[in-house]
């Protein structure tokens, strides 16, 4: 259980990760 949670976590952190880098660029736009 504790895997899966620690991957489920690494998704979402990625997932967040890549929307903040989209928002920045459209800010800086």
């Amino acid at each position: 259980m504790v895997m899966v949670n620690l991957i489920s976590v690494l998704k979402i952190a990625r997932v967040f990760g890549v929307a903040i880098e989209d928002l920045m660029e459209v800010v800086e736009e």
